[in-house]
């Protein structure tokens, strides 16, 4: 179980939020203490992408989808997204500029490449 804050967007703007990744189940709260959930997924259920470093900006950013919900979340180093989402792998080229990306869909083994670009995708024997 892991909890603290981290910068996500789920709209428009990127708010900073309480976090709790518990297993599989990754949870979003405005605030420490609250009890309603802004967003709750499946990691094991969904589809999650590196999207690398935004063009603006140093911040790594990653993309969780699960149905209509399209929610990103960002990070300062590799090491900190890596504390949220050990399943994430560096693959062989570092990350690049806002590239995209190689994904992992929910019960897949084998990536599905979208774009051109450094890769770094979900592995599944995590």
């Amino acid at each position: 179980r892991k909890v603290g804050l981290v910068t996500a967007k789920a709209g428009d703007f990127w708010r900073l939020r309480y976090a709790v990744l518990d297993g599989e189940k990754f949870s979003l709260y405005k605030k420490q203490g609250d009890e309603a959930c802004r967003h709750s997924v499946d990691l094991a259920q969904c589809c999650v992408v590196y999207e690398g470093r935004s063009w603006n900006s140093d911040f790594i950013r990653v993309r969780i989808r699960q149905g209509d919900l399209n929610l990103r979340v960002r990070f300062e180093t590799i090491d900190e997204m890596l504390s949220w989402f050990p399943g994430l792998q560096p693959a062989a080229a570092p990350p690049g500029p806002r590239r995209s990306l190689t994904t992992w869909e929910a019960g897949s083994t084998a990536p599905k490449q979208q774009r051109g670009g450094s890769f770094v995708g979900l592995d599944s024997s995590s």
